[in-house]
């Protein structure tokens, strides 16, 4: 490939990079882990809570993390976490019981508030469930989107890359409820106007599936098997928060990839793109003509991570792009989450 050719693609790499954006969740990286919320993300001492569900979940997956926040207690105390292969559970958190939106903006005497939390930690990811109690609490949808609006600015502030997973959040059977999908139904618009080219804010749907009769122990809170059910949605946001980081070496007539493993991928499938697919020209953030087509799935060995692309470039002074996605045990390929939310599909799928 020529030096031309070369500069080309790396020119490429950082325009798709724009495009799909975010952190790239790697083994070895220590990723800083933010729950952010209310008492459905503190729980109480009688309910595990989806944190301990979930972090269960990342170390089974092998991914180093770190949860952080100002507290690490459940409500009246803890109950008792059983360890996993030797760990004990990592309870750092920033739920706050019974907190509104505008709460964790302006605090509370004597505890503090966001800005206030982030200057003794950074996170790298947010998992954002908020906006509950404002609609029990009879505050208007439109106040509510704005406060939750100015609490990605304050992260961003903090991280311009911050990665937020912002939760449709889940249903009630409090009398005052019938709120609670007026402000889910502007999550997806606050993901499009607060997202930035370094700071991705993905949709995390965790209504759907969400049965009210099964999945509360009171009207407000998850039981065992609703904290599950929001552990496994979380988790598998957190399996496409990112497409990995490629490395080239540049040989006559080939092009040897690596790059490293990724949380939950039992392999991975290559892509090989066109530039000109790259275009964009409807303006909604998406490349117009798709991923391109996948020419090979790895071993399902996530050791495996290396490909030898021995094809030619058609011309010598042309370019290519290339992008591996991880396919997880949900088999799907997992090509990151743009920052509508929405998770993007091959246009030809790997065998």
């Amino acid at each position: 490939m020529s030096r031309a050719a070369s500069f080309l693609y790396r020119i490429l790499f950082l325009a798709l990079s724009s495009i799909l954006g975010g952190v790239n969740p790697v083994s070895g990286q220590i990723l800083k882990i933010l729950p952010l919320g209310d008492s459905i993300t503190q729980a109480n001492v009688d309910h595990y809570g989806y944190r301990y569900r979930l972090w269960v979940k990342l170390v089974d997956s092998g991914v180093t993390f770190d949860f952080i926040g100002s507290g690490n207690m459940n409500l009246w105390g803890n109950p008792p976490w059983p360890p996993i292969k030797g760990k004990s559970f990592d309870s750092d958190h920033e739920g706050h019981w019974g907190w509104e939106a505008n709460e964790i903006l302006d605090g509370r005497v004597g505890e503090g508030n966001l800005a206030s939390w982030l200057q003794d930690y950074t996170p790298d990811i947010v998992l954002m469930h908020l906006g509950t109690n404002d609609a029990l609490h009879e505050d208007s949808t439109e106040s509510t989107v704005q406060e939750l609006e100015q609490i990605i600015q304050v992260l961003q502030a903090d991280n311009p890359a911050v990665t937020i997973l912002m939760a449709i959040l889940i249903p009630s059977t409090d009398p005052q409820a019938w709120r609670i999908p007026a402000i889910n139904a502007e999550v997806p618009a606050i993901a499009r106007r607060m997202q930035t080219p370094t700071s991705r804010i993905i949709v995390v749907d965790q209504w759907t599936g969400f049965d009210t009769s099964t999945n509360l122990y009171d009207q407000w809170h998850p039981n065992d098997s609703g904290e599950e059910k929001m552990a496994q949605k979380w988790f598998e946001a957190l399996l496409a928060v990112a497409p990995l980081a490629i490395e080239l070496q540049f040989e006559p007539d080939l092009e040897t990839l690596s790059w490293q493993a990724t949380i939950g991928a039992e392999f991975y499938s290559v892509y090989k793109i066109d530039p000109l697919s790259l275009l964009d020209t409807d303006g909604d953030g998406l490349p117009d003509a798709g991923l391109g087509d996948c020419i090979t799935a790895s071993d399902p060995d996530t050791s495996d991570t290396t490909f030898v692309d021995q094809i030619p470039l058609p011309a010598p002074n042309s370019a290519v792009f290339y992008l591996v996605a991880p396919v997880t045990s949900f088999g799907e390929i997992s090509l990151g989450t743009t920052g509508f939310g929405l998770r993007r599909q091959p246009s030809t799928a790997c065998p």
